[in-house]
């Protein structure tokens, strides 16, 4: 069995609600890398 944790990316600062904010540019590329790795292996 395999166990993967995996955060979400970097995500903007101020919204007025938590589940409102979006992923930056870079929080997508943080979790663009793991999942290509995930599903290269």
């Amino acid at each position: 069995m395999h166990l993967i944790l995996m955060r979400h990316g970097e995500a903007e600062r101020q919204t007025p609600q938590d589940n409102e904010r979006q992923l930056t540019d870079f929080g997508r590329q943080q979790a663009e890398e793991p999942a290509e790795n995930l599903l290269a292996n």
